[in-house]
């Protein structure tokens, strides 16, 4: 039951947070750029936006099953599940639809993607080699 609250409370904090810094960006863009694009359906999208990538989120990070996989596996999942709704909404929302914005956006995700992966690889997998190794020692000192 404990874990199940703590996945409720990351929901509950990642809608408030993702929510709340999205309406100050949209409405910062807003103010700059001088038009009005603020209304109440616009605002109903981001709600579910953030509604859905904050479900994600406590689905792949914070539910036993998905930890037993692995990061790579829950961050693979999250990305699955995620990218294609946030862009979609993000491309149904945007004036010009043929700016080659969206291959940079596509392309700075698909960078920490593949960032996350080499972290995971080369400094992680290091660490629990190394604290396994160590582990073993100790183990057999004990013995």
């Amino acid at each position: 039951m404990g874990r199940m609250k703590t996945m409720l409370i990351v929901f509950r904090n990642g809608v408030a947070f993702s929510f709340a810094w999205l309406v100050i960006c949209v409405l910062i863009i807003a103010a700059f750029s001088g038009k009005e694009f603020v209304s109440a359906p616009f605002l109903l999208k981001l709600l579910g936006l953030c509604v859905w990538g904050s479900l994600c989120f406590a689905v792949c990070f914070f539910n036993d099953w998905m930890q037993k996989k692995g990061f790579l596996f829950s961050l693979t999942v999250f990305f699955v599940l995620f990218i294609p709704v946030e862009t979609l909404l993000f491309y149904s929302i945007a004036e010009n639809k043929k700016s080659p914005l969206w291959f940079g956006f596509g392309a700075i995700i698909l960078c920490l993607y593949l960032l996350c992966i080499a972290i995971d690889q080369l400094i992680f997998r290091k660490r629990a080699e190394e604290y396994s190794k160590r582990l073993k020692e100790y183990n057999a000192r004990e013995q």
